[in-house]
């Protein structure tokens, strides 16, 4: 049986690890079911349908700390996979990235794809090899690698595919002091016991991946933020760049011939371009990104001369006419925090 109703649907903004943020949210028509088909010790597993569409899988957690440490370690996962891959002439990896949440009748859950097939779980938190895999055990081997010795990631499971992908989901990072992570980070003595249960294969050696002696094995110190800032602090060195490039176009344009209009290199060029989009501006980019169901940037709006007599004099190369409208009332913009639950 299921139940029906309306639902609050938040979309995540998953180059960011350390905190839950929202890009945009939306209304959505909600088909869930009344009884769990999953039970474990932090999350219950429901069917859900959203807006008539596929089956999904929505978690809803018994403590809201382990929500916000399911969803980081899954997001941290995937890019530790994307590193695997990158280097993995086998088998390759993938982590169902949860991307967003679901508020219905009174209750949180976050919303992840249905992965169809055979279920398998190869490791555990405690460092037993439950099942012969040597993609799961040489990725795990390989995370602690990755990490610099910070963590590893165990609890592998998932869904075996016919083709070369293995799919995986609910993952753990284990450091070497047990909660650093949370309720399943259980400590370096676990992590001396995977090493004590798995033998390296092809796969591992492969990729080059030294033998780890369990009673020679430690692990360095972590600061939780430190790690999950990894992606974020890539994409803000990206946006850096991009910022200082434009500022360094703009200081070029001040030295050009000026047009009768006043207006002066980029943004002439934009003038006379009416309508097509600049992606080297990025306060257009910027001003666009938090409207929802828009594209992350809008063609550039045509810049207006001033009437005769009247001085519109340029700031810092850019000029002060042609203003933005404003964002539409009550829509968030990119960035901002959701004031619809705290974790």
């Amino acid at each position: 049986r299921v139940h029906g109703g309306k639902g609050l649907l938040l979309h995540l903004n998953t180059e960011v690890l350390h905190r839950v943020e929202v890009l945009r949210q939306e209304e959505c028509q909600v088909e869930l079911a009344d009884t769990p088909f999953g039970n474990g010790g932090c999350r219950q597993a429901f069917y859900v349908r959203l807006d008539g569409g596929a089956r999904q899988v929505a978690k809803k957690y018994i403590h809201s700390e382990t929500f916000d440490e399911d969803y980081r370690c899954s997001a941290l996962a995937a890019e530790v996979a994307e590193a695997f891959n990158e280097k993995s002439s086998g088998k390759k990896v993938k982590y169902v990235l949860p991307d967003k949440i679901l508020q219905v009748f009174g209750s949180k859950y976050l919303i992840e794809d249905y992965l169809n097939g055979e279920w398998h779980k190869y490791n555990d938190i405690f460092g037993h090899v439950l099942l012969p895999d040597e993609t799961a055990h040489c990725f795990s081997h390989f995370s602690l690698h990755y990490s610099g010795f910070k963590y590893i990631l165990l609890d592998i499971q998932g869904v075996k595919s016919k083709n070369k992908w293995e799919h995986y989901t609910d993952p753990a990072i284990v450091t070497g002091t047990a909660g650093t992570l949370g309720y399943t980070d259980t400590g370096i003595d676990q992590v001396r016991n995977f090493f004590r249960n798995h033998q390296c294969g092809s796969s591992c050696r492969a990729l080059g991946l030294p033998t780890c002696h369990p009673q020679q094995l430690t692990m360095k110190a972590v600061n939780p933020e430190q790690i999950f800032q990894k992606k974020s602090k890539k994409a803000e060195k990206k946006a850096g760049k991009s910022i200082r490039r434009a500022h360094s176009q703009n200081t070029m344009a001040a030295a050009q011939p000026k047009d009768p209009s006043g207006l002066t290199g980029p943004a002439l060029r934009r003038s006379r371009s009416l309508g097509k989009s600049d992606p080297s501006f990025p306060m257009m980019q910027v001003y666009s990104a938090g409207l929802p169901g828009l594209p992350p940037s809008l063609p550039a709006m045509p810049l207006v001369s001033p009437p005769p007599g009247v001085v519109s004099p340029p700031v810092s190369g850019l000029p002060t006419s042609g203003v933005m409208s404003p964002p539409m009332s009550g829509l968030p913009m990119s960035g901002v925090a959701s004031p619809y639950f705290k974790v």
